[in-house]
């Protein structure tokens, strides 16, 4: 069977994604540690970003419910038009590079794990 790149090029490859997964895990963690505050601040007339902050809290656990949900309505506002429905105007009160890094680190996370999906299956079709 003639594959695109090799058993060994696939397991290097899975290490390095392996790597950049936990690289880009903890940069995404300690940006919003820093940054979380300042964001929740910018986007103080959603009312739900405060309904969020008082229910989930400051735990570990709390502010990734906090970040994921952040993430989420800046990808995509809509999702909540039952709650709220958020215009694009208090959207953009967030600063570009908030904007920016938050977006980086979804789609960079989404490309990250397709990557190691494709590296996973050509890894399980085993050695020729």
């Amino acid at each position: 069977m003639d594959t695109l790149i090799s058993y060994d090029v696939a397991v290097w490859l899975g290490f390095m994604d392996f790597v950049l997964v936990v690289i880009h895990l903890v940069s995404s963690y300690i940006f919003f540690l820093k940054y979380m505050e300042q964001i929740e601040d910018h986007l103080s007339e959603i009312e739900m970003i405060g309904l969020h902050a008082d229910y989930y809290g400051d735990t570990r656990l709390g502010r990734r419910m906090r970040e994921s949900f952040i993430t989420m309505i800046l990808i995509v506002p809509g999702a909540f038009k039952k709650q709220e429905v958020i215009p694009v105007y208090k959207l953009q009160k967030l600063p570009r590079h908030f904007r920016f890094w938050i977006k980086f680190f979804f789609y960079s996370a989404v490309g990250l794990l397709c990557a190691l999906g494709l590296i996973c299956l050509r890894l399980k079709m085993g050695r020729p």
